[in-house]
């Protein structure tokens, strides 16, 4: 907080701006504190050294082997490699987000790779199978890098949408998928500019089962990535 003011030179002279007044508001300077959450969210896990959910009772759990933690872009947050386990989030009434309206996934990621595919989200389709129900994905199914989600409906259809390929850096970056039931309408943000939209349809996708961070189960491999 203070008074800023700019100061500009060149070979023909300088000039200076007026004062400008800068105000933190609400006392906050510690860089663990986020923004608000917006309203309806449903889910929160924010990787603080724990799995528990922020923004309700829907905690997670490690699932083979234990999960690390690593700097992240506020605070703390996940981090998978090849040995650890992930983060698996049981079903509930408020999870089953594809009952409603619509929804929307998002996610700050750091990826390690950029060349192969990697998931954030993803459902099972229900608890007794490894089927999956929606997954949003780093993927290279449209060229590395780029952006992937499946919409599984309700009778295991899948509805497809990518973004180009290379979108993907290896720094912190912000993801996100929306689906808008009414419309039929999903689309993919990075760093809040759309990069995907795509009308799939208006239908019930099935958030049915176990909601995994950053994992499917039935890959011998393990994602490689903050989160």
């Amino acid at each position: 907080a203070g008074s800023y003011y700019a100061f500009v030179t060149n070979s023909f002279g300088f000039a200076q701006s007026s004062n400008a007044v800068l105000t933190v508001t609400g006392g906050q300077t510690n860089s663990n504190t986020c923004t608000p959450p917006p309203s309806g969210l449903v889910g929160w896990w924010k990787g603080e050294n724990n799995m528990l959910d922020s923004a309700g009772a829907n905690n997670g759990v490690a699932t083979l082997g234990s999960i690390s933690y690593a700097p992240g872009e506020v605070g703390s947050a996940f981090h998978y490699d090849d040995s650890s386990g992930y983060v698996a989030v049981p079903p509930a009434p408020s999870l089953n987000v594809g009952q409603g309206s619509g929804f929307t996934l998002e996610a700050w990621i750091q990826p390690d790779d950029l060349q192969n595919q990697m998931p954030i989200f993803e459902w099972q389709f229900n608890t007794n199978t490894d089927a999956n129900g929606i997954h949003f994905w780093i993927s290279s199914i449209n060229g590395p890098g780029c952006l992937f989600a499946n919409i599984v409906d309700s009778n295991f259809t899948s509805h497809w949408i990518y973004s180009a390929p290379g979108l993907i850096t290896a720094d912190y970056q912000h993801v996100a998928l929306t689906y808008t039931k009414s419309n039929g309408v999903a689309s993919i943000y990075r760093n809040g500019v759309l990069v995907a939209t795509e009308n799939l349809g208006s239908f019930t996708p099935n958030t049915t089962g176990n909601l995994l961070l950053g994992e499917r189960t039935y890959l011998s491999n393990e994602p490689q990535f903050h989160y």
